[in-house]
């Protein structure tokens, strides 16, 4: 059985290169022949603009201002990044580079024109499905597929908002036709789908899980970090959350480790160069994790970190999918509060049932698995 995926992959995004990873190695591990369709995203120099396949919200145009920038950001006014940077970047290759990978699609229209042949195709997780995103999401519902016979599975793909417009409704319901199984990440995802379509939808946990807690933990690399920390993951902007784990530290006496990037704090250091056996590393070793990100959250779990805290502004409009989360794993109440005022004491004092958690990872993570093989071979 030939298997292709298609997802965020060949990113320099932590949660995206991870989660991308763990499908693709779960299946291989499981004796499946199978790669990911090296579909590239705006992202990436080399991509090519359609004008059939478009965003919805003229994202893609902001990303060609972007490749513009970048290139003169580059090239013509040569600003240098940060120490690390490139250290951070050759470490996502080298990591990336172990997914073995279809021929590349540099455009939409071509993946449209010739699309590769297998016998299952199935739509990866992450935010393939989320309306917002600065690509066309429309190959992430596999409407590039010309075999009839070939059998179409989505394994956990988000949404990642909590409502869609009348357009968007209309298009994945006619997107979402051609699906033998469909499956989503998040609960508010499943309800969303479940009114506009009669098929059954299941819900999953990330793929991160299927690979279960005691791999991660293997190739997590121990920072070379003396005494207890805290680490502070922020993906989204602004600086409040990294000003914020500085007060934690003034008070707390601890240090602040703060991942991937922010504006330097007194009290917090800034680790540009981790890549992702770093990031796990990091995560897995700290006294608290405080992050606005999904994954970072997943991994705090996976990984056993002894207490974590999410934070979601109130700008952000794809904190569901760390709510439902933290419900499964029973930290609803692991949340800062938007203003951020939640004291050292009282985040100190919540800890995290680690035993309890542990067992229902355990009982996830065999859900899953069996959720897709049984998926695959129906």
């Amino acid at each position: 059985m030939r298997i292709g995926i298609i997802t965020i992959h060949n990113s320099t995004n932590y949660g995206a290169s991870l989660q991308a990873w763990a499908l693709y190695k779960f299946l291989v591990d499981c004796g499946f022949d199978c790669e990911v369709i090296d579909l590239h995203r705006p992202v990436h120099d080399d991509y090519i603009f359609s004008k059939r396949f478009t965003d919805y919200h003229g994202m893609c145009k902001e990303a060609q201002r972007f490749h513009l920038k970048k290139f003169i950001r580059t090239h013509i006014i040569k600003k240098k990044e940060p120490a690390g940077v490139a250290a951070r970047e050759a470490k996502f290759t080298a990591f990336n580079g172990k997914i073995r990978l279809s021929r590349p699609y540099r455009s939409i229209d071509d993946l449209y024109a010739e699309p590769p042949a297998y016998d299952v195709y199935v739509t990866g997780s992450d935010q393939v499905w989320n309306p917002t995103q600065p690509f066309c999401i429309e190959p992430y519902f596999l409407t590039f597929v010309k075999d009839g016979n070939a059998r179409k599975i989505s394994y956990a793909s988000s949404i990642g908002i909590e409502s869609l417009t009348e357009r968007e409704q209309a298009d994945f319901k006619r997107w979402l036709g051609g699906y033998d199984v469909i499956s989503v990440r998040e609960a508010e995802g499943k309800a969303l789908l479940e009114k506009l379509i009669s098929k059954e939808v299941a819900q999953v946990a990330d793929p991160t899980f299927l690979l279960g807690a005691s791999y991660w933990q293997s190739i997590a690399k121990r920072p070379n970090v003396d005494g207890a920390y805290i680490l502070c993951f922020k993906l989204y902007a602004g600086n409040h959350l990294v000003e914020y784990a500085a007060e934690i530290a003034r008070r707390s006496g601890r240090k602040v480790i703060v991942l991937p990037e922010g504006k330097p704090v007194d009290g917090c250091e800034i680790v540009y160069d981790a890549g992702p056996e770093d990031y796990l590393g990091y995560i897995a070793n700290a006294d608290m994790l405080i992050s606005d990100s999904f994954h970072a959250n997943v991994f705090g779990i996976l990984l056993g970190t002894k207490n974590q805290w999410a934070y979601i502004s109130p700008d952000n409009k794809r904190g569901s999918r760390i709510v439902s989360l933290f419900k499964t794993f029973g930290l609803s109440d692991h949340f800062i509060r938007p203003n951020l005022s939640i004291a050292y004491s009282e985040l100190d004092a919540a800890g995290k049932d680690l035993a309890g958690i542990g067992a229902t990872v355990e009982t996830v993570t065999l859900s899953a698995r069996n959720f897709l093989l049984e998926a695959l071979r129906s």
